[in-house]
């Protein structure tokens, strides 16, 4: 037997912390436990205990003749190219109206989806999904409600058509503005169960970087529909984080949220600007100074009682880009495999009116190979991030590492405090 290669060992609090970042298991032992359990690994001849067995059921230790990295990539294939649920991301609009200044989209606006085009859309997603599949929408834009009609066509046509996969749920990333009451009872009724709202810091910084096209601030409306939302549907609020809004910026916004009793209501995450196509700046955070902003946004929650720190769990099929039977369509009903192409003849794997191309774009998504051997066998949290995003790897030839690299010793601590 050998300790696993993906399990982190740490003290706390005198006892040991055992965590399994492929199968997100999380053991506490004693010193002496922790003694023993060294003790059987260096020694073929140690009684098996109960305690060592259940070990082994965690995959906290294994056996000396696996391969892990070799059966990591074998479990995630599995999911690739034989899934039990297929994700269509649809844009039903690209117009959207805010004007965020850090928007890959810049440049793509042209475009709403006809009543035609939302009905093809339907009948492409209903012949592409199997009776034992789960089928899941991801309403993107643009800002997706400026489509709405769009969405309530392809939803109604889907769930008329119940016998053509196991289960239907939804989700929407919206900027919050058109949320109101009304819409998010509609939404509700289409099967949304999940929605995902960004602010940016406080009001002045949000108002600053996420304004309507005309220049008018959006956060105190977005708080008020959030308030509303929540009746009906599970709200997460993603901030963005960059060195123009930094963990003080982040407080400040817990405070925003505290004020209207959001703060224990809402899930709460967040996510580093990209250098995507036309955002290059050097206010973006590298991977390891992120991590550090993480950190700190979740001690100031620790202080006021909120643990919102999970425990970290791997991404095998984080990623619908690289899934075979994923695909984002667009308001003209162009396919594609990633969120970022979206709009751009370049990134196109063809259309819902002649079908799937399986051309070299398709190719280098659904043929991409997880990680980079040299920079990442050795990671003890390569099950968290399967090398990074992608297509950045594509585009730079290196993959990028996660905040999880950086922090995943004080991420570990936090999310056991809620288990232990």
């Amino acid at each position: 037997m050998k300790l696993s290669q993906y399990t982190i060992v740490e003290e706390v609090d005198n006892e040991i912390l055992l965590y399994n970042s492929v199968y997100s298991a999380i053991v506490l032992l004693t010193q002496s436990e922790f003694h023993d359990l060294q003790t059987f690994i260096n020694n073929d001849n140690f009684e098996k205990t109960e305690l060592f067995s259940y070990l082994e059921n965690q995959n906290i230790i294994v056996s000396d003749e696996i391969d892990e990295e070799a059966r990591l990539v074998s479990v995630a294939n599995e999911k690739r190219y034989n899934p039990s649920q297929v994700t269509f991301t649809i844009a039903p609009t690209m117009n959207c109206n805010f004007s965020c200044f850090y928007c890959y989209e810049q440049g793509f606006r042209q475009h709403t989806m006809t009543t035609e085009t939302a009905k093809k859309t339907a009948e492409f997603i209903l012949k592409n999904v199997l009776p034992h599949q789960s089928l899941k929408v991801i309403w993107y834009g643009g800002e997706p409600l400026m489509g709405l009609n769009s969405i309530k066509v392809i939803s109604e046509i889907i769930m008329k058509n119940e016998k053509k996969y196991k289960n239907f749920n939804a989700e929407i990333v919206s900027n919050g503005y058109l949320l109101t009451e009304k819409v998010a009872q509609l939404l509700k009724s289409y099967h949304v169960n999940y929605a995902q709202i960004t602010l940016d810091g406080d009001q002045i910084n949000h108002d600053s970087r996420r304004c309507l096209t005309n220049g008018k601030g959006t956060f105190a409306r977005i708080l008020q529909n959030i308030v509303k939302t929540l009746k009906y549907i599970p709200v997460t609020v993603r901030v963005n984080i960059d060195r123009e809004n930094n963990h003080e910026d982040v407080i400040r916004l817990m405070n925003s949220l505290d004020n209207f009793n959001l703060l224990k209501k809402v899930g709460f995450y967040l996510a580093p600007v990209e250098d995507f196509d036309t955002y290059k700046t050097p206010t973006c955070y590298t991977s390891q100074e992120f991590s550090k902003e993480e950190i700190m946004v979740y001690k100031s929650l620790l202080e006021r009682g909120i643990n919102i720190v999970a425990i970290p769990r791997t991404t095998i099929g984080f990623c619908e880009a690289i899934n075979r039977d994923d695909y984002v369509i667009d308001p003209n009903g162009f396919l594609y495999k990633c969120w970022v192409h979206i709009g751009k003849t370049i990134g196109r794997v063809g259309d819902i009116y002649t079908g799937i191309q399986l051309n070299s774009v398709h190719k280098t998504f659904t043929e991409y190979k997880f990680f980079s051997k040299a920079k990442c066998s050795s990671c003890k949290v390569q099950p968290l991030c399967l090398g990074g995003c992608p297509l950045i790897r594509m585009n730079t030839g290196e993959s990028k590492c996660v905040s999880y690299k950086y922090n995943i010793e004080e991420h570990i601590k936090m999310a056991s405090a809620r288990l232990i």
